[in-house]
């Protein structure tokens, strides 16, 4: 009787050339995962409106400012704090902050007040400073004009951009501010 030989055996791979191609694979895997989510994110960021406000011209009398008040822009007291929104003869508009920019109080529109600017006048509720009709100092103490937010019309809709603020005019003090010459512009509030 003769023995039989017995059955080769298939060649292995060593095992750690085997441990590296799977982790290989597991940290391929990961980064592209990572890749996708960050796309994802940066896809959601861009097609993320402006934060806007729309507001209806038949809702506002030629020369009377109305109070549209966003809780997003933060209160001062119990007062929220907002935008002004004023329509003009032409069938433009002015949007005001309502917050002071120094002392982050509110601004109220008094109407019976009377400045250089004409009939009625903002407040400034913690310094008394006024303000005339567009938001120019009037009157008072304060760093500067009233911000302002830029306006388009849209048919029969005006659309404030809240995403960009155009500092007041430059009144007392080195606060930052606008020069008449030259605006300065920065991301709302």
């Amino acid at each position: 009787m003769t023995a039989t030989p017995p059955l080769p055996t298939p060649p292995r791979a060593p095992a750690a050339r085997s441990r590296r191609r799977v982790f290989g694979s597991l940290l391929l895997t990961m980064l592209l995962a990572i890749a996708a989510v960050v796309g994802c994110v940066a896809l959601y960021a861009a097609s993320a409106p402006g934060r806007t406000l729309d507001v209806r011209r038949d809702e506002l009398a030629v020369g009377t400012p109305k109070f549209m008040p966003l809780t997003s822009l933060g209160a001062a007291g119990t007062r929220t704090h907002g935008v002004w929104v004023t329509l003009l003869a032409d069938g433009s508009a002015t949007a005001l902050s309502s917050r002071n920019a120094s002392a982050q109080c509110f601004i109220e529109w008094r109407a019976e007040s009377v400045t250089p600017g004409g009939r009625g006048a903002y407040r400034d509720n913690c310094t008394g400073a006024l303000f005339g009709p567009g938001g120019e100092l009037a009157a008072g103490e304060a760093e500067r004009a009233m911000d302002r937010y830029e306006v388009a019309r849209l048919g029969t809709t005006l659309r404030i951009n809240l995403d960009q603020l155009t500092l007041g005019t430059c009144a007392h003090g080195t606060q930052e501010c606008s020069r008449a010459e030259a605006p300065v512009m920065r991301r709302g509030y």
